[in-house]
Parts: C-alpha cells; structure tokens; sequence
C-alpha cells in the first residue's frame, strides 16, 4: 500500500494506483473510500476494465444488482478475459442460495461459469498469474445443478 501512495504523491493520476488502493479500502469496508476512488479511476480512464469490475462488485455487495450488472457486463466488453468478472456476473443473476429460477436465466449464469473456468484454466497452464483464484467457483457451478426450474413464463398455459 506505501508504494501505491508514493506513486499516487508522485501522478495523482495513476487509475491502476487509484483502483488498486479502492481495493484495499474496499476489503476494509470502507464503501465511501472505495467508491471514491474507484470513481475517481474511472473518471481518468473510463474505458478502464479492471476498475469498471471493481465498481460492478461495489455495487454488488450494495445489493444493486441492476447496477452490478451493467458494470460487469461493461467490463467484459472492455477485457473479455477476467475471469471474475463471468463468475460475479452469474451470481448477479442467480444470487447464492436461490432455490429456483427460470432455465434461460440459469443457462447464462452455466455458460458465464464456464467461461470464467476455461479463463482461469488458461491462465494457470500458461503460468500467467492472475488475483482470481476461483474460490467459491466450482461450489457455486455445482449449486446450480440443485436449482429447480421455473416454467418460462412464454412456455406457461394460460388458464382463464
């Protein structure tokens, strides 16, 4: 953390500094920091996908999905290889501990496990190091093979 503030004395600018020590105010709970400087980062660099996902996961643990969506969903069209960001995009759409959903809304959060796994697996034959570790990856796919399927409302009989 010293060395990200000497750099951010140094170039006030630095969005990766910024974003970096967001994070960290982040881990600590301190929401009014983080969103602060993850703002600030995006202000400098707006196409900035890394603190575009770090705002998509404020917004999360806010409980704005809607928010946490469109930041997620941003931040793959900046960098389609973050892993994380295909993993909190699926628990925006099946949130932990839900028992039932309709089957198109369960096959996207699948298909964007699938992809934060085949990226994570990438990354590691390759050596590449990356802060994603996919804790909490594999339980959560394996949850959503427990979900039960609500009927699609378009394919549900209408009773008069």
């Amino acid at each position: 953390m010293k060395n990200h503030l000497k750099i951010l004395a140094q170039n006030p600018d630095h969005v990766m500094a910024l974003n970096y020590l967001g994070w960290l105010r982040f881990q600590q709970r301190d929401m009014t920091s983080s969103f602060s400087l993850f703002q600030q980062a995006l202000k400098l660099e707006p196409n900035y996908p890394e603190a575009t996902l770090s705002m998509g996961q404020w917004y999360h643990t806010q409980r704005n999905l809607e928010l946490a969506k469109k930041y997620y969903r941003l931040a793959i069209s900046l960098d389609e290889c973050l892993a994380e960001t295909y993993y909190r995009l699926a628990q925006t759409l099946v949130p932990p501990g839900t028992t039932h959903t309709e089957p198109v809304v369960l096959q996207e959060a699948r298909e964007l496990c699938k992809k934060a796994q085949s990226i994570f697996a990438c990354e590691q034959a390759l050596g590449i190091p990356s802060l994603f570790t996919c804790q909490g990856l594999e339980s959560y796919y394996e949850s959503l093979a427990q979900l039960t399927l609500e009927p699609s409302a378009a394919l549900s009989p209408i009773h008069n």
